[in-house]
């Protein structure tokens, strides 16, 4: 059975290099003015990413923390 291969847009890949660089957990708020997409764009894509297991996200009373999974996208890197 072949694997479907899956390519990341622009979006997702500014959003796991952001991540990646940042050793803290930002919210997608955060993310989204840093990389200038609409908030409700970039928590999307987050829950995308997390079902991925790109992004481990945590919740800490009404905020959603996320840092990404350095190990998956190691493993992943060349679909970005």
């Amino acid at each position: 059975m072949l694997k479907k291969k899956v390519r990341f847009d622009t979006i997702k890949r500014k959003i796991i290099n952001f991540l990646f660089k940042t050793k803290l957990r930002a919210t997608p708020s955060k993310i989204a003015r840093t990389i200038r997409i609409h908030p409700t764009t970039a928590k999307n894509r987050i829950q995308a990413m997390t079902r991925m297991k790109l992004i481990n996200c945590k919740k800490r009373g009404n905020r959603l923390l996320c840092k990404a999974n350095r190990s998956q996208i190691k493993k992943k890197r060349r679909l970005f």
